[in-house]
């Protein structure tokens, strides 16, 4: 080839290359867009995790809501309705068919008149009804199925006292009614209210404490809200090497779900819960957010986190993730600081280990338990119940329920009842693998999940019994140290006895409720009997009881069955705690009695606080975009901040002496 030709061929590719270079357009150059992007501020030891480089819309919790119907009332509702309010209920109920149903004898749903079903505007005054208005806060990535509490206001009843939450349709932001936008439905709620179990379920008095209440546990997601990670600079390869650590980190995907991460473009990737998370979704996201995206060597990596924990202190939190993120490779590394003398170093790495699963954990955990500061003590009892460990850690947590501090005390009981229900689960497997495949009985690992919550036998080795009320609550048996009556206000209803063969003490008279509740022993060798008045339909029972506290919380809550020899008493979670705290102050139980503090209120405070940022249900693209309802209907939330500060707060309660 000449070298005149080999000119001419040059001249064409450069000139090529600089139009793939530069672009061009009849004939002009056009120079290549550029961003400007100011880097986010991020401490030298975390740069180059996933969190430095992008940013989640996990954020703050979510606010939902909705209207809802609560039935089972004593003449309480049916009162005025805002015309909105009821217009958007007509439309409601006429979807789900409400008043066009034949099965109905004997229901709400029946005119007792007629005999036929009540129409939806009926039933929205009938005065055993009452229309509420339905909250939660949900963290984002809750997957299906995920449990929450659920705060009810009434809309138009002067008591809620007694009643029952049916399924309600939540949805993103501020409730909205018919009109106005209608954001996307994430979940839904119902279950027995609870209400102020410290004043009479009869009477009106107290006012706001009666027309607000708490569905424990009642609602769980439909439809899961995928969690996006928004890169700071968009790119195709960095999004590829998000969705490469998260998958490599989460690499177990059953059948038919989601990996853990996906890239959707150059700019997002998206997140789903993975399997085992799916009740602590906040974990899985701390851990992607601390996930480094160079794969490469790990071991060097934990030995930069372990030495950057003691040069900087202020990141203790984050560097504790970035350890979890690694995985195994970094339990070596962690295992370094479990002895050492600086306090908050020391807890990160335990903590550290504990979600890596490290048994080794355990000893340091038990010495901290036993004879740590009180904060120190509390989150080392939680952790020794995260673990797996043996047979020594149920020992000593045992034996911390004999503290005299009612923190640990309530701290150990809740790590042995968790551990409790793993260990039932996993006998409950083993006796699922040995039966024959051909005995037709088999039960999924879901369903023996449920089970191991509901039930726990006496022989277990963390000495928690369980007994389940079906739809109320679970009573859990812990007779170790001085007597206590525990009550919940949030997550799954119960009621625990601490201390051995708990008994009402004889002879006795306690009254409650303005003597619809009297239980009376004239001497200390008697049974005691019990006379009951239900305010809903006058019936007056009088039963002779047992002296076992334990039984006696079963025969309150028991509903009422004509084949059962002693049927029960029919009361709701919240009477059933109303009726022992008026035994406790006639000084009948022996024993101390303390609640648990709610924070559901203090979220939804926070939750209202943060703004009302909703999501369009039309493309992927559109769905983070803040967008306020066209006619949203404001409700006045201030009772959450009055309620907030009601009896009780965790106050513990020391023994009574009996009445005179």
């Amino acid at each position: 080839m000449q070298t005149g030709t080999w000119k001419s061929v040059l001249s064409v590719v450069f000139a090529a290359g600089l139009m793939v270079l530069f672009g061009c357009s009849g004939g002009e150059t056009r120079q290549v867009e550029r961003v400007n992007i100011t880097p986010r501020s991020v401490p030298e030891p975390l740069r180059g995790t996933i969190g430095s480089l992008a940013q989640s819309s996990a954020g703050e919790p979510m606010l939902i809501s909705g209207f809802g119907l609560v039935v089972g009332l004593n003449g309480t509702g049916g009162g005025l309705l805002d015309e909105r309010i009821a217009a958007s209920m007509e439309r409601e109920m006429s979807l789900m068919k409400v008043g066009q149903g034949s099965d109905v004898e004997g229901t709400s749903l029946e005119d007792p008149i007629t005999r036929r079903p009540k129409t939806a505007g009926q039933l929205l005054r009938d005065k055993n009804v009452a229309v509420v208005l339905v909250q939660a806060v949900l963290p984002r990535g809750a997957p299906v199925n995920y449990q929450f509490d659920a705060y009810v206001q009434a809309m138009n009843a002067t008591s809620l006292e007694g009643g029952r939450l049916w399924t309600t349709t939540l949805r993103l932001g501020p409730v909205g009614v018919l009109g106005g936008a209608q954001t996307r439905k994430v979940a839904e709620a119902r279950g027995q209210l609870f209400i102020n179990p410290f004043e009479d379920p009869a009477e009106a008095s107290g006012m706001q404490s009666r027309t607000v209440g708490r569905v424990l546990a009642g609602g769980w997601v439909t439809a899961p809200m995928p969690i996006r990670l928004s890169l700071d600079v968009p790119s195709h390869q960095r999004a590829r090497l998000i969705a490469h650590s998260v998958n490599s980190r989460f690499p177990e995907r059953a059948h038919g779900r989601e990996q853990a991460a996906k890239g959707y473009d150059d700019s997002l990737v998206q997140l789903h819960v993975p399997r085992g998370l799916e009740a602590r979704p906040n974990e899985f996201l701390r851990i992607v957010e601390h996930l480094t995206i160079d794969q490469g060597f790990p071991r060097e990596r934990a030995r930069g986190f372990v030495d950057a924990m003691g040069n900087n202190p202020e990141l203790l939190e984050d560097l504790t993730w970035c350890l979890v993120a690694l995985g195994d490779v970094a339990t070596p590394f962690v295992r370094e600081l479990y002895e050492v003398p600086d306090m908050p170093r020391r807890m990160a790495a335990l903590r550290a280990g504990t979600l890596l699963g490290d048994v080794r954990a355990a000893p340091p955990l038990l010495e901290i338990a036993r004879s740590g500061e009180a904060a120190d003590r509390s989150e080392a009892i939680a952790l020794l119940g995260e673990l797996e460990g043996g047979p020594s850690i149920d020992r000593a947590l045992r034996e911390l329920l004999e503290s005299p501090t009612l923190t640990t005390r309530i701290a150990a009981y809740e790590s042995l009842a968790q551990r409790a229900e793993r260990a039932e689960y996993s006998r409950l497997l083993s006796v699922e693998a040995s039966r024959p495949a051909s005995s037709g009985m088999a039960r999924t690992p879901e369903e023996l999940a449920i089970i191991s919550r509901l039930v726990i036998p006496a022989r277990s080795m963390q000495g928690i019994q369980r007994v389940t009320i079906p739809g109320k609550f679970v009573l859990d048996i812990a007779p170790f140290g001085e007597p206590l009556v525990y009550v919940t206000q949030q997550g799954t209803p119960r009621i625990v006895l601490f201390g051995a063969g708990l008994e009402l003490r004889r002879p006795l008279l306690a009254s409650a409720w303005n003597d619809r509740l009297l239980v009376v022993a004239d001497s200390a060798f008697e049974n005691p009997r019990l006379r009951y008045e239900d305010y809903r339909s006058g019936v007056v029972r009088i039963e002779e009881v047992g002296a076992s506290l334990a039984d006696l919380i079963v025969f309150l809550a028991k509903d009422p069955e004509p084949e059962d020899e002693m049927p029960g008493l029919g009361m709701s979670y919240s009477e059933v705690v109303g009726a022992l705290y008026a035994l406790y102050e006639a000084g009948a139980t022996g024993a101390a009695f303390a609640t648990e503090t709610d924070r559901l209120m203090a979220e939804l405070i926070e939750a209202a606080r943060t703004g009302s940022v909703l999501e369009r249900p039309e493309t992927l693209a559109e769905k983070d975009q803040p967008v306020m309802p066209d006619d949203r209907l404001v409700v006045d939330v201030s009772y959450l901040k009055a309620e907030r500060a009601r009896k009780p707060q965790i106050v513990p309660l020391a023994p009574r002496e009996p009445r005179k």
